[in-house]
């Protein structure tokens, strides 16, 4: 029987928390596991949503379940969205984020393959090829980048 913890997780007794695979129908799993260990050293968190309804849900749950019980500072990312499909998706997914008053990240993530085929070779997005796709898939990282002022000293 696993129990609600106050921060929104299914309790895992620690007698049942190890670095291997649980047994079987063990409610303790090792992704869950890492998430636990990751958040609890994380200053702030990335919350991507596609522009799908059907992703709306889980990010809700999410955000109210796992981040905000934890109090850690995040930002919503849309993401993946596809241009050639038109502004309406992209704009219903920003009035879903700011109807929950998230913060909500400026920069998009645009839908390139190259994105998909590159983490099926093992590349992150500095080492794309050089061409044009590749620099325009490059930069919406490297905005959303600036945006969270990252790698910059505090």
């Amino acid at each position: 029987m696993t129990s609600t913890g106050s921060n929104g997780w299914a309790s895992c007794p620690a007698s049942r928390m190890s670095t291997s695979t649980p047994r079987a129908g063990s409610t303790c799993r090792p992704a869950a596991e890492a998430l636990r260990v990751v958040l609890d050293v994380a200053d702030s968190v990335i919350v991507p949503i596609e522009t799908e309804p059907l992703s709306f849900d889980p990010t809700a749950r999410t955000i109210t379940k796992v981040i905000e019980p934890r109090g850690i500072p995040y930002t919503v990312v849309i993401n993946n969205w596809d241009p050639r499909d038109g502004m309406h998706d992209l704009n219903e997914t920003k009035e879903f984020v700011k109807a929950n008053k998230w913060p909500l990240a400026h920069t998009v993530i645009r839908h390139y393959k190259l994105h998909a085929r590159a983490s099926a070779d093992g590349q992150v997005v500095t080492e794309y090829p050089v061409n044009r796709v590749a620099l325009q898939a490059r930069e919406d990282f490297y905005k959303f980048a600036l945006e969270l002022n990252v790698g910059s000293a505090h």
